[in-house]
């Protein structure tokens, strides 16, 4: 080879251009191994990118979850309140508008001649519903008992029915803010003067139960016991008569209570 021939090959190598690092690195032997090392730390990278952002949104899912169950939990809470308090009003609404029966101590009584000739005095109560709505299923039942001596304590207050009296215990409803009568019955003259007298214990005890109109309410009871006794004056009697007056005194909480009170 001349020399000009060596020059010649010589310029041509420095005019070829100058390859890039990329189509060098592409050119190289072991090219493949680093693309697959790039490609996998381009994977690495999106998959940690991925990881942040479905790790933000699992955070705001578990946040709304939270929320969503506190909502929930409040939610529950007041409609409990709210029951509770649809209920404190449903029984401050029958409280106040319930029938509520009560018996006037002072008696009504009349002096009558009985068929078989003997003089009676006719006792009656005013039996009051001072409720503003009526009374419903209402049934009762009184009597009265004579005794030499005091009742005794361990008396059972049994019912009593008068001779050839029906055994009926109902009586017609009660309006609202009304008054009926409760008939005793017929007791002999000569026991109220054997009262006067102090010879003799005349006891008028009975009871009364009836329901509300509200539905589901419990059944309510009236019980009384009441001893006659001297007044000590004359009274006028509802036929205009005269006579002595007398007057009724409780014989104690065990026949004189109210719904709940009552234990017999």
């Amino acid at each position: 080879m001349n020399a000009e021939e060596t020059t010649g090959k010589n310029n041509n190598a420095k005019t070829q251009p100058k390859k890039s690092w990329l189509r060098r690195a592409l050119s190289e032997p072991n090219a493949a191994d680093w693309i697959i090392a790039a490609f996998t730390i381009v994977i690495g990278v999106v998959g940690i990118f991925q990881w942040r952002v479905i790790r933000g949104q699992l955070k705001v899912i578990e946040d709304g979850g939270a929320d969503t169950h506190e909502l929930a939990v409040q939610a529950k809470n007041q409609a409990i309140e709210t029951g509770k308090a649809n209920d404190l009003a449903k029984d401050a609404l029958i409280k106040v508008q319930r029938a509520f029966v009560i018996v006037h101590r002072i008696p009504n009584i009349r002096a009558v001649i009985g068929d078989d000739g003997i003089p009676y005095y006719e006792f009656s109560f005013s039996v009051e519903n001072s409720g503003t709505t009526p009374t419903r299923n209402y049934t009762a039942h009184i009597n009265w008992m004579r005794y030499a001596k005091a009742m005794p304590h361990n008396f059972l207050f049994p019912d009593a029915w008068g001779k050839g009296v029906p055994h009926d215990n109902t009586f017609p409803v009660i309006g609202p803010r009304e008054t009926t009568d409760f008939p005793v019955g017929l007791i002999p003259k000569s026991d109220v003067d054997a009262v006067h007298a102090h010879r003799l214990h005349i006891y008028i005890y009975g009871w009364i139960r009836y329901n509300n109109v509200f539905d589901g309410t419990p059944q309510h009871v009236t019980k009384f016991s009441y001893e006659v006794v001297s007044g000590g004056a004359k009274a006028r009697l509802l036929n205009e008569g005269w006579t002595e007056s007398i007057k009724l005194v409780g014989t104690g909480p065990r026949f004189n209570c109210f719904d709940e009170e009552c234990k017999e």
